[in-house]
């Protein structure tokens, strides 16, 4: 039997595509106060945009298209030309006035779910002001971690004394640059010593993945490999000690890692990742059937926030058995037990963790300031039942779009977002 060609394959894959648009219509129609969300990402030179539509329990993509630049009036086009489609392939299909189906599409969608972002929050006005209707503008809880990380790093860059030397390559704090170069160890090829590495985590019976892959302050991830370096330093003390120099890499890494400022600085990343970062994740980054209703979430942030702006000794973070959502620390955590010794220097301990507290506090206070001012009712309620707490699908679906582009470079963007769609919905 002779091969499809790529003609066909590519008609079979559009009608997936359609079939998909349809589907995501229907959907649609058949659910009131829908959520609508999309992002954005950059790839060899392509700015591709994907839009999804959430419902009480389901996630439907309705597009992913390449877009001139990333403007409001890009994404605002976008996601009305978007919906147009999909009154058209309504249409099609089941018959009736185009404007009609259109209009019904429009009325059942009440929300929109997007990071923030000035660009996004221009586009959601120009939609509204295209289809003369009021949208509630929801943010995704989880992308204010990415802040946090960034102002924490900043924090500790500031308290560390002018002048102080390092070994490291990095303009960033004594943690963050850590961090990084424990990653090029662990991960890279030509830069670190991933076998060694391997074979050091299994001679200290560790898990060969105890050390995630580090790409940028990505959510909880800096706070929870700082918590890891803490509770075992001086397993990878002794892992840095010995093996090849890898550069120089491993040289610089030791010495940075035995310093007392370095040590300080993991100690308060790692105890905030306990208290604060790592509990944010477990109430936010859940499934539909399990997660809190999105504005259920601001009432609890608002409350973190009054605990982080209460006056405390730092010290006695050190010995908290409750976190900043109020509830009970797990007392057999080893990581956390690791992290309630005593500082190296408490003095910079104190000065470090009141820094890292007053930056967490500037980045919710700036990014839930619309949000606190909002009144909670019960129409409200009903209308965001559908929105997740976090837009993790339309990550998900970049995600996605990444790894098709590298297992197919030479497909046609059109092959590629029907073949996802259809995998998808």
């Amino acid at each position: 039997m002779p091969s499809l060609t790529r003609t066909t394959v590519e008609k079979m894959t559009r009608e997936l595509g359609a079939i998909a648009d349809l589907q995501t219509a229907e959907v649609i129609l058949a659910n009131k106060n829908n959520t609508l969300g999309f992002d954005a990402t950059t790839q060899e030179g392509d700015h591709v945009n994907s839009i999804h539509v959430t419902t009480k329990t389901d996630c439907y993509v309705v597009a992913i298209d390449e877009l001139p630049g990333g403007t409001a009036q890009d994404y605002s086009s976008h996601i009305t030309d978007s919906i147009d489609n999909l009154a058209n392939v309504h249409t099609y299909f089941n018959g009736g006035e185009k404007q009609r189906t259109k209009q019904k599409i429009i009325d059942n969608i009440s929300n929109t779910m997007t990071d923030r972002c000035a660009a996004n929050h221009a586009a959601i006005k120009l939609v509204e002001q295209t289809w003369d209707k009021s949208l509630n503008e929801l943010n995704c809880h989880l992308h204010p971690l990415d802040s946090i990380a960034t102002k924490t790093r900043s924090a500790l860059k500031r308290c560390e004394e002018r002048g102080v030397a390092k070994d490291l390559w990095g303009k960033d704090c004594f943690a963050a640059n850590i961090v990084l170069s424990m990653n090029k160890m662990r991960y890279k090829d030509a830069k670190g010593d991933p076998r060694g590495f391997v074979i050091f985590l299994e001679s200290e019976n560790l898990p060969r993945g105890i050390l995630p892959r580090y790409r940028g302050n990505r959510l909880h991830i800096f706070f929870h490999i700082c918590g890891i370096l803490i509770e075992h330093f001086e397993k990878f003390q002794k892992f840095l000690q010995k093996g090849t120099t890898c550069g120089g890499l491993r040289t610089s890494l030791l010495k940075d890692y035995n310093s007392e400022v370095a040590h300080v600085e993991m100690h308060v990343v790692g105890l905030l990742g306990k208290l604060l970062t790592g509990p944010w994740m477990k109430k936010f980054y859940r499934s539909h059937e399990d997660q809190n209703d999105h504005v259920e979430g601001i009432p609890m942030v608002k409350k973190v926030v009054e605990r982080l702006n209460m006056e405390r000794e730092p010290l006695d973070f050190l010995e908290w058995t409750k976190d900043f959502f109020d509830d009970t620390l797990d007392a057999s955590d080893a990581t956390l037990q690791a992290l309630r010794q005593e500082p190296k220097n408490p003095e910079l301990f104190k000065v470090m963790m009141k820094a890292c507290i007053s930056a967490v506090v500037d980045v919710l206070e700036r990014q839930y300031r619309k949000y606190f001012d909002i009144s909670i009712d019960d129409k409200l309620k009903e209308e965001t039942k559908s929105a997740r707490n976090h837009n993790i699908d339309a990550e998900e679906v970049m995600g996605m779009f990444s790894a098709a582009k590298q297992k197919a470079p030479n497909a046609t963007l059109c092959y590629l977002s029907c073949k996802m769609r259809g995998q998808k919905n």
